[in-house]
């Protein structure tokens, strides 16, 4: 380490995450990474990193930071290896009521990263969810605040994220949009939606609803 510069090799992170409210105990989670900063030259990188988690979560990836103490922007790459979603929505408090019990078990993706202290992009995102691929761009604001995307995918088979079969066969009467207003298991709470500003794009290929 020198006077204004620091490199770490084999750095680890490793953190308990707890909230009483939605899980017991406490989430471990553990980051590897290497290291090289500039204070002077206001850079760092960040290399060779690996977050890992319960229910398979692995991320790997870089970041390169610049600007570092007036205004912070990055860019890198991400990709996260197939891992089962559900859980981490629990943990957030989503109650999933999906139809197809296994919706959002085989989540994967890749992409660039770019962003700042406010928000973040993926640039070029390819998104595996369960049996359908969706490729585009996405950016979300880090306070939770807004979300844009412009995605398109492969295939989508809606009726494996529906509310659940009472939904379904309201929805198969013509009847989906008051079921979905009536119906109190929603797949997304309004509660989560209530302050997000939501812009976006979506296309599917082949959109399976069997009504």
């Amino acid at each position: 380490m020198g006077e204004q510069q620091l490199t770490i090799e084999e750095g680890v992170l490793e953190a308990g995450l707890r909230n009483s409210d939605n899980w017991q105990g406490s989430l471990a989670l553990a980051l590897a990474f290497g290291l090289e900063s500039d204070w002077q030259a206001q850079t760092a990188q960040l290399k060779d990193m690996q977050l890992t988690g319960p229910d398979g979560l692995r991320v790997n990836g870089h970041l390169n930071v610049e600007q570092l103490r007036d205004a912070p922007h990055y860019r890198g790459q991400l990709t996260a290896a197939p891992f089962t979603l559900r859980p981490w929505l629990a943990r957030a408090g989503v109650t999933l009521t999906t139809a197809g019990e296994a919706a959002l078990s085989d989540v994967a993706m890749t992409s660039p990263i770019e962003g700042n202290a406010e928000q973040l992009s993926l640039t070029s995102l390819s998104l595996v969810v369960d049996d359908s691929t969706f490729t585009g761009e996405l950016t979300a604001a880090l306070d939770g605040s807004r979300l844009d995307f412009d995605l398109a995918g492969d295939q989508l088979d809606l009726d494996r994220y529906l509310p659940g079969e009472a939904t379904a066969k309201q929805a198969s009467r013509g009847l989906l949009r008051k079921a979905f207003a009536q119906e109190n298991n929603t797949l997304v709470p309004q509660s989560l939606l209530s302050g997000l500003a939501l812009e976006g794009d979506l296309s599917v290929g082949t959109l399976i609803f069997r009504a």
